[in-house]
């Protein structure tokens, strides 16, 4: 079957899939654009509320960390940061959950000194000793910050007390 096409209606034919592959190009580069600056906006609310929680505004950089899009929000640093601000506002509870969530989302955590610690430190001021130990235990085996290891022998020391007073 031969379709015999004029030289005329070759170039209409032609035009018509140039102007579909423009407007393809042109709908994918808008669409591109729009969500760059939906990252972009989302990594600096993201460096934001990381500054405030390094200034020790712990409510109000945890209200923007919970407001992060689904995705960049679910993000291990995301949850750490969470359990770090959780923790800096009293709320041990959410702050061991949003760790404990970390961990499951970046199982490599457990090799982060400063993570276990801070893990042991919520989970010591939740008054759960035994987790607390088990964390602060593992942590002294990385020793990457010298700070980290003398807070955790701190907990130790104070877990260990607990104990021999029989609490």
């Amino acid at each position: 079957m031969n379709i015999e096409i004029s030289g005329k209606t070759r170039n209409y034919i032609f035009i018509a899939i140039l102007g579909l592959a423009m407007i393809t190009f042109i709908v994918g580069y808008s669409l591109a654009v729009a969500q760059d600056k939906g990252y972009k906006d989302q990594y600096i609310r993201y460096q934001q509320a990381t500054g405030m929680m390094m200034e020790g505004r712990f409510a109000e950089a945890q209200v923007i960390f919970t407001q992060l899009d689904q995705g960049f929000g679910d993000s291990y640093q995301v949850l750490y940061k969470l359990g770090i601000c959780s923790g800096g506002t009293g709320d041990y509870i959410a702050a061991i959950n949003y760790m404990q969530r970390a961990q499951a989302t970046r199982p490599a955590l457990v090799t982060d000194q400063e993570f276990l610690v801070k893990y042991g430190q919520f989970a010591f001021m939740q008054g759960d000793y035994g987790l607390a130990k088990a964390y602060l235990l593992e942590s002294k085996k990385y020793n990457s910050s010298p700070e980290a290891t003398k807070e955790a022998e701190g907990y130790l020391q104070e877990i260990e007390s607990q104990e021999k007073s029989g609490r």
